[in-house]
């Protein structure tokens, strides 16, 4: 029984590459920042994005760094770079590199972001402009930076993630979450640049726990980050009512 499993697991894995539209092999990170585990999950993020992919199957080579000796020569190359500002902590400079082993044309995109969880909300959209970019007749290369949050733009009332009612936020940076089993909890917020931090304001409950959104606004004014609570983290979208 499990040497029929075993080569049913073989026969799928080369189907699924043999009838993909290409194959993608996806190299390691590179990168100087001190910040290991933020790299390390912005590569796992790559990784899961792209075998998310349709029409494509994805070779694992995150434990060897891209140079033109060892580049795939029957498919997309792919490989990130992640700098990080020395003078903004909090502006990290993303490169995505994608490499075509039989025509030998490079698509990249260099991105700014003043939030390292722009970072992970913006993968999936990165990976399709870039993959789309082997097709078109130059590298395609951009640059985004987020627009500094102001409170005036913040206060007012907000839909945001499931189980969520509301949010409100006043102009003196205090607010409330009501959410839809009628319970609500007391925030503050914080602006620092272009990331806003609502912060869940503590009370008796253990503040390992305690809730935080990283948000950042973009230009329609939706604000778009990552929620926290303990130890899990989740991405979100705030509309404005």
């Amino acid at each position: 029984m499990k040497k029929k499993f075993l080569a049913f697991t073989v026969i799928f894995f080369i189907s699924s590459i043999l009838y993909a539209e290409g194959i993608i092999e996806f190299y390691s990170t590179q990168s100087a920042s001190s910040d290991v585990e933020m790299i390390g999950m912005t590569t796992d993020l790559y990784y899961n994005q792209l075998q998310n992919t349709n029409g494509y199957a994805i070779i694992d080579k995150r434990d060897t760094e891209y140079n033109t000796i060892t580049k795939t020569k029957r498919g997309i190359s792919f490989y990130a770079q992640i700098e990080e500002s020395k003078e903004n902590e909090n502006l990290w400079t993303c490169t995505l590199h994608a490499i075509d082993g039989q025509s030998g044309k490079e698509s990249y995109i260099v991105k700014n972001y003043e939030s390292y969880y722009k970072i992970l909300l913006d993968a999936k959209s990165s990976i399709n402009t870039l993959l789309a970019g082997l097709s078109d007749s130059a590298p395609t290369k951009s640059t985004e930076i987020a627009n500094p949050a102001d409170i005036q733009n913040l206060y007012g009332t907000w839909d945001a993630e499931n189980s969520v009612n509301k949010i409100v936020i006043m102009k003196n940076r205090k607010g409330f979450v009501v959410f839809d089993n009628g319970t609500t909890m007391n925030v503050r917020v914080s602006i620092d640049g272009s990331n806003i931090t609502v912060r869940q304001v503590e009370n008796n409950e253990n503040t390992s726990h305690l809730t935080t959104w990283k948000l950042t606004q973009s230009e329609s004014g939706n604000l778009k980050g990552t929620k926290i609570s303990g130890d899990s983290t989740t991405a979100v979208e705030w509309t404005k009512r």
